[in-house]
């Protein structure tokens, strides 16, 4: 029986070094990302502060406990001790892929609303193009009167 080959990926703007590297130096980055993986949680998980689903999605079992009372504490007071930070520190680097995953989504949602803006600042300088031309007046040949 043959292996099924997994899909080819491609490659990330947000590689596990950086991404590690910047957990490693950067306590406002621990933070947002133990936010941000705590949001990944089911709401029952998140309620219960614990891994109910083996989904890949969230914090691992024996992680979700502590973690979702640190991602309670900061949503809640803002901030955690330097000691929390150092704990969350040493544990939030193993989930790099799940913060490229949320980092590219953020990119991706940014990029709509960049274009979604464009769009409509092409619409008004379009509008206005044309009520600039109606201002004119012409005649039946089609020359200014």
């Amino acid at each position: 029986m043959s292996k099924a080959k997994k899909p080819t990926k491609t490659a990330s703007k947000y590689p596990k070094d950086r991404l590690q590297d910047m957990l490693g130096c950067n306590d406002k980055a621990v933070c947002r990302a133990v936010v941000a993986i705590y949001k990944r949680q089911t709401a029952h998980e998140q309620s219960a502060d614990q891994t109910k689903e083996t989904n890949g999605i969230g914090f691992t079992g024996p992680d979700a406990p502590l973690m979702s009372k640190f991602a309670k504490q900061l949503l809640t007071v803002g901030y955690l001790s330097p000691r929390q930070t150092d704990i969350a520190r040493g544990r939030m680097r193993k989930y790099w892929r799940q913060l490229a995953e949320i980092a590219e989504q953020n990119d991706a949602i940014k990029a709509g609303r960049i274009a979604e803006a464009q769009r409509q600042e092409d619409r008004k300088i379009l509008l206005q193009a044309q009520a600039y031309q109606r201002s004119f007046k012409f005649d039946a040949q089609g020359e200014l009167a």
